[in-house]
């Protein structure tokens, strides 16, 4: 991808801060383990996120939750979407 490139598509990452996905883990993390579902969760902090790009996309994963979709490819498949993998 050449500069130009990213300035027309950026990345996920270019718009979501690694501090926002840490909190947005975190705190997900914490909910579905103690027993709110997965839509629920999502719904919580849908609510409370102030990155409107992040809520976008957390909107979108739930969406394609309630609607069966394989949750391992949740992320939207465009070519401006960076996979970035979140491990303990």
């Amino acid at each position: 991808m050449t500069p130009q490139d990213r300035d027309r598509h950026p990345r996920i990452t270019d718009r979501i801060k690694d501090e926002e996905i840490a909190l947005f883990t975190r705190q997900f993390a914490t909910m579905v383990e103690s027993g709110l579902s997965i839509s629920r969760s999502l719904g919580v902090l849908l609510g409370q996120m102030k990155n409107k790009y992040f809520a976008e996309k957390i909107s979108q994963v739930r969406s394609d939750v309630e609607s069966g979709r394989h949750c391992r490819s949740p992320w939207p498949s465009s070519p401006s979407s960076s996979t970035r993998s979140i491990s303990p």
